[in-house]
């Protein structure tokens, strides 16, 4: 490992550096390595990797039955594309430049949320065709029957389309097995078992005349690449009628009866059950693993929920000690101060002696019984800086709503005289509730439990604000239009104003 990460660090430099320092520290006995690379030296030492670069592409290439320059564009993504010497070995081997746009983190996620869109019916896309394939084949064996020396098949051949469904018809008179193996271990990756999968055919019988069964089995390699028997069931020959096909009738012939003939089909006759074993764990297994799984998440979720109680406690302790000794001092009687100090000190050598290892529950009651204590003298004291700004805002809103009731401007001429002293004896009702609570809570000292709350004061303002905004907030009514009185002529009809305006005066004229 102290080697690997420098060898790691320097392949990462030569890529952008012709030479580069490799430094080793105490690399054997105490001693530190260090020497200078250059990237033609590192090329030297993976020539052999580089050689193995055109195999598997050119083997690809003849899988697909294209050449090289039936290839539009060739994107190139991964670690490795990083030295220039695997740039220039592709390069040679596609004749032509290849693309480096594509960021290789995003890759995966790129084609993923492409074949999501490709999927899905609410996007639109460009057609493309992504057909994938089995890249090694795969064996159905199993055991000779009678009159019959077939013993295996590659049922899904190399570079097969998948998902693909194949049907096999076996003929037997009792149960039988079929086992799936790769039929080329060779190809696989090193330390691959080629075995897969084991299934057996249960209720197999004889025929009534005492012939083999025909059984049709569906093997199936779905788009994972995961192989299954789907079904397996008996069939049978059995004679039908069905109507010969005739020809169309010329115009003017009448159409000829129907002519029944009789043939031999295979009808479906009972499912089989399939039974599989494979390398993967069976039902009843996931069952007692996932069993087990819960159980140690259980307690894994119990030890850190442990932790966490024991991790209060003891924020617990050291956060109120120290405001019980400086800030809450004078909100706790001498007496209990030190009493709830001394508890304090005890339970922390407890906690680090027999309570180390304990459980949750014990933990909890601990703080439950720290904070009987603790949690009343946080309050006081919070009340103490909390209280006065309340009164101070509640008094503040007082003040403003009795201006307002009692004032004779323009805008609050519309409210009534009755609107008015219900606002006047609301707020005189709150003003006499906080003089009275502050006055009770003046006589009381600062460990005593408080009289009046902050929370309450700002309840008493959020409900004389609630009471008071519809009466003085009600907008002022619109002034009734007043009506233009009537013209009258000298006959004593009325003329309209409008009437008036559109007849105009005519002027004296000078006659001669």
């Amino acid at each position: 490992v102290r080697l690997r990460a420098p060898c790691e660090k320097l392949t990462k430099v030569l890529s952008a550096n012709t030479q580069a320092p490799i430094t080793v520290e105490n690399l054997m006995n105490d001693v530190d390595a260090t020497a200078m690379y250059s990237r033609d030296e590192f090329v030297e030492l993976i020539e052999p990797l580089l050689k193995r670069l055109e195999a598997p592409i050119q083997k690809a290439l003849a899988d697909a039955q294209i050449s090289a320059d039936d290839i539009h564009s060739i994107e190139l993504i991964g670690g490795s594309i990083r030295i220039p010497a695997v740039k220039q070995r592709l390069s040679e081997l596609f004749g032509r430049e290849l693309s480096y746009t594509l960021n290789q983190d995003e890759a995966v996620a790129r084609g993923c949320a492409l074949q999501c869109a490709i999927t899905s019916p609410a996007f639109r896309v460009r057609e493309f065709s992504i057909n994938d394939i089995t890249a090694h084949p795969i064996r159905f064996k199993w055991e000779a029957a009678d009159g019959s020396d077939d013993t295996n098949l590659d049922v899904f051949v190399h570079n097969n389309a998948i998902p693909s469904t194949k049907m096999l018809t076996f003929y037997r008179k009792q149960d039988f097995t079929i086992d799936a193996e790769y039929s080329d271990p060779a190809r696989l990756p090193p330390g691959t078992n080629p075995w897969i999968s084991r299934f057996t055919i249960s209720n197999v019988a004889p025929t009534d005349n005492g012939d083999l069964s025909t059984i049709k089995v569906k093997a199936r390699l779905d788009l994972s690449g995961v192989l299954t028997i789907t079904s397996a069931y008996t069939v049978a020959e059995t004679e039908v009628e069905e109507p010969v096909p005739q020809p169309e009738p010329k115009e003017g012939e009448e159409p000829k009866a129907p002519e029944m003939r009789k043939v031999k089909k295979l009808v479906k006759q009972a499912d089989l059950p399939v039974q599989q074993v494979s390398q993967c764990l069976d039902a009843d297994s996931l069952k007692v693993l996932t069993k087990k799984e819960r159980e140690m998440r259980t307690v894994d979720e119990l030890v850190h929920a442990t932790e966490v109680a024991k991790n209060n406690l003891e924020e617990y302790i050291y956060d109120i000690r120290s405001k019980v000794e400086c800030d809450y001092s004078a909100f706790i009687e001498s007496s209990e101060q030190q009493a709830f100090i001394g508890a304090l000190s005890e339970l922390e050598d407890w906690l680090y002696e027999d309570g180390s290892d304990t459980t949750k529950e014990t933990y909890i009651e601990k703080l439950n019984g720290l904070r009987a204590t603790g949690d009343p003298v946080a309050e006081r004291y919070r009340e103490d800086k909390e209280r006065p700004q309340a009164a101070r805002e509640l008094r503040d809103t007082i003040a403003q709503l009795a201006d307002r009731a009692t004032s004779q401007e323009e805008r609050y001429s519309h409210i009534t005289q009755e609107e008015r002293q219900k606002v006047i004896n609301r707020v005189e009702q709150v003003q006499e509730w906080l003089d009275e609570r502050l006055e009770k809570q003046s006589q009381k000292q600062k460990w005593d439990a408080p009289v009046v709350f902050a929370n309450e004061i700002r309840k008493q303002r959020e409900d004389l604000v609630y009471f008071t905004t519809p009466i003085l907030n009600r907008p002022k009514p619109q002034p009734k239009p007043e009506e233009k009185p009537e013209e009258k002529t000298e006959s004593g009809s009325a003329t309209p104003a409008a009437e008036n305006q559109n007849n105009t005066p005519t002027e004296d004229m000078d006659v001669d």
